[in-house]
């Protein structure tokens, strides 16, 4: 799902006079370019057709950037196609960094979407100014396997932030399984604020006031 403040456009003010008087148009009906941009990719079991905390929050966002025209807030399933959505990104923005790329993931969002997401963004030269991770679980490899990224009774997974990513937050969970992995850096300019645990549990997770108040305050900051 994707919402952009919509704003009013006009046409050429005047018929042009030839090609030399190209400067006289009024180029008004071009789409303006996104200065900011919010990105949300569900879990594993989330979808659009059933209520959710990554949903739930969306909607909070979109309250809060309703006459923002700057912003453009999209949410995603965990297997969307990422390649896509990072170039319909780069385009809004006119092929320009924008000021701020939130990128906010719950569970297998994070651990499949974001890699994927991140990889697309850096094929047009496009940073994460912040990363926000919610109990993410790495999932990935042949099916049989997916049991040990999710039970870490044999071996622990662990998810590397992308090189792209400016700053990250994590928060995590350790009541139930299956419960986030890890969380390391792949470069040493990222900067990770200080993980936070939520005695919650993991389904409870994308609906913490902790995390969500944390999204919200950043894009209002």
């Amino acid at each position: 799902m994707d919402r952009i403040a919509s704003r009013p456009t006009a046409w050429m003010s005047s018929p042009p006079r030839g090609i030399y008087h190209f400067w006289q148009w009024d180029f008004s009906f071009m789409p303006p370019s996104i200065k900011n941009v919010c990105v949300l990719i569900a879990g594993y079991s989330q979808d659009a057709n059933r209520t959710h905390g990554i949903n739930r929050l969306v909607g909070r966002i979109w309250d809060h950037t309703a006459d923002d025209y700057d912003w453009r807030v999209t949410d995603h399933k965990w297997d969307a196609d990422f390649q896509k959505v990072a170039s319909e990104i780069a385009k809004s923005c006119h092929y320009r960094q924008p000021d701020k790329l939130i990128v906010v993931a719950y569970s297998w969002g994070a651990g499949r979407g974001v890699p994927r997401l991140c990889r697309g963004l850096g094929r047009h030269n496009f940073d994460v100014t912040l990363l926000v991770l919610c109990d993410p679980i790495v999932c990935g490899g042949p099916l049989y396997m997916l049991w040990v990224w999710l039970t870490r009774w044999f071996y622990t997974a662990r998810f590397t932030v992308p090189k792209n990513v400016r700053a990250g937050k994590v928060y995590f969970q350790e009541l139930t399984r299956p419960m986030g992995n890890p969380v390391v850096r792949s470069n040493n300019n990222t900067t990770m604020f200080s993980p936070v645990r939520l005695f919650v549990s993991h389904e409870e997770m994308d609906d913490a006031p902790e995390f969500q108040d944390y999204v919200l305050e950043t894009i209002a900051s």
